[in-house]
């Protein structure tokens, strides 16, 4: 990547003082090293994940998003469908009953 300022002289001082900085602190060092291992995390999440997904017997057997209540609590028990029935928008509702549930304080 080619620097913006190419001469030391043209690049500002504020700009001068913040790599100095992140040069004296390892800051500069720990960026240059995670940025490609982190594209390299995403790159083996998604070609890992991927393939799984086409598995049918690896993949959830119900719908997220319609999931009872009955089935949070059996696989969860009662104290974590509490908490998710707490949290959860009832899409029966209108849109402006919901917005006033979701403000009011809990």
């Amino acid at each position: 990547m080619r620097n913006a300022f190419a001469d030391k002289a043209q690049t500002p001082a504020v700009l001068q003082d913040l790599r100095a900085s992140a040069r004296e602190s390892g800051v500069a060092t720990s960026m240059a090293v995670s940025a490609p291992i982190a594209v390299v995390a995403g790159v083996v999440f998604f070609a890992v994940r991927a393939p799984l997904a086409l598995i049918p017997g690896l993949t959830v057997g119900f719908p997220i998003r319609k999931c009872r209540v009955e089935l949070i609590i059996r696989e969860f028990g009662k104290p974590v469908a509490d908490i998710v029935m707490e949290v959860t928008d009832d899409k029966n509702l209108p849109k402006e009953e919901r917005k006033h549930r979701q403000s009011k304080p809990r």
